[in-house]
């Protein structure tokens, strides 16, 4: 008897089968081990119906076999999914929902009962240039009207941070009693690692703390305009920007900001933040005035704070103030004369256009005698800047 082999392409399983029980037409044959179900090309040979694999065969022929084209139908795949999608939704939720609840707990505990106090509104203020008969000299990037508020400068020092000039301290004096103390900062205004807080309480701080913001003033002018509020549960991102800033305020605010006021001052010149209130008490127990100024010029951050005895507020001197170039800075300092400038600023002049070994050991010459003479001088240890700038060169 002639036999035809059917084998299942699911489950491999075979079976013999007689050529006359096998149809002669292509057709659907059942697997009776895996049921899966597969095309049968049929057999030239055999009868003209459908069979099952495992049926019964047939009278046997002396027709040659032939081997049957076997074509498996393609199964539909199921899309499976993980069990761990679900877990990520549910982690993604818990985390959005509790990062924003600890971001309340954390302001309502340590940010707010500080901010409570520097909760200043902004407030504008303009103050227009005014004339004044005094000389321009140069400081620190700056033209400055001199004398100051009609005081005197009787030290003019440097200040150094990284063996870089970075400011000057100026003392003022009213005839021959002291009146107040100038101090103006600057840097490029692009914040790096290096860069250092200008302010009461200035403390180097790390990178991380700038997230939102790439210059220093960028980061004042954010700082001073942010508010306390409700949090939102959905906006996650804006949230965390105010907490930093806060966070940002809490830290580089000075703690006299309580008992004064905030203004976005315009002047002729520049725009910036100007804070004004009382800074501790003088040896006669009276208050003594403050204000501090913080803008932006052609890419340079100026700090400049101003302490003055007798309530003196510094308009005149804020209002003259103006950023300018090297070019214009030789102009000025091409005009100095022995009686328009003392041996203080025009040295200190010298420095701050070019830092030179021959004009700060002349600088810490005169602020030895300075010293000796009884006068009030900055705790800088002028002659370590100056063996080092030696060693430099």
């Amino acid at each position: 008897m002639t036999t035809v082999t059917v084998t299942c392409p699911f489950c491999g399983y075979s079976k013999s089968i007689p050529t006359m029980s096998v149809s002669s037409r292509p057709g659907k044959v059942t697997c009776p081990k895996c049921k899966g179900i597969f095309s049968f090309s049929g057999h030239p040979y055999g009868k003209e119906d459908e069979v099952v694999a495992g049926s019964k065969g047939l009278n046997d022929t002396d027709k040659p076999p032939t081997t049957p084209e076997i074509q498996p139908h393609k199964k539909l795949r199921k899309v499976q999914y993980s069990p761990g999608v679900g877990w990520i939704l549910i982690a993604f939720v818990f985390l959005w929902f509790g990062g924003i609840g600890f971001l309340n707990v954390i302001m309502k505990i340590f940010v707010v009962p500080t901010l409570s106090k520097l909760e200043n509104t902004v407030q504008e203020l303009t103050i227009l240039e005014k004339a004044t008969n005094g000389d321009d000299i140069y400081l620190v990037g700056l033209k400055i009207k001199h004398p100051i508020q009609e005081l005197s400068a009787s030290v003019v020092a440097p200040i150094f941070e990284n063996h870089l000039l970075h400011g000057m301290s100026i003392f003022l004096k009213d005839d021959t009693v002291q009146a107040g103390n100038i101090l103006i900062f600057r840097q490029p205004d692009v914040i790096k690692n290096s860069d250092r807080v200008d302010s009461s309480n200035s403390e180097k701080l790390p990178d991380y703390t700038y997230l939102f913001n790439k210059s220093m003033f960028g980061l004042y002018d954010s700082m001073f305009r942010t508010k306390m509020s409700d949090f939102s549960w959905w906006n996650l991102i804006g949230d965390v920007r105010v907490v930093y800033l806060l966070m940002m305020k809490s830290i580089m605010s000075p703690m006299y900001f309580e008992n004064g006021n905030l203004y976005h001052i315009k002047t002729s010149h520049f725009s910036g933040y100007l804070y004004r209130g009382e800074y501790g008490k003088n040896k006669n127990g009276k208050m003594r005035h403050i204000s501090e100024l913080w803008f932006e010029r052609h890419g340079t951050f100026f700090n400049i704070i101003a302490l003055g005895e007798e309530n003196r507020d510094f308009s005149e001197f804020i209002s003259n103030l103006e950023a300018v170039s090297e070019a214009e800075a030789d102009v000025i300092m091409s005009k100095y004369n022995s009686s328009a400038v003392s041996q203080d600023i025009e040295l200190a002049s010298k420095l701050s256009r070019r830092l030179t070994t021959e004009d700060l050991e002349k600088t810490v010459t005169l602020l030895k005698a300075h010293k000796a003479a009884g006068d009030k001088i900055p705790n800088t240890d002028f002659e370590k800047e100056l063996l080092y700038l030696k060693n430099a060169h």
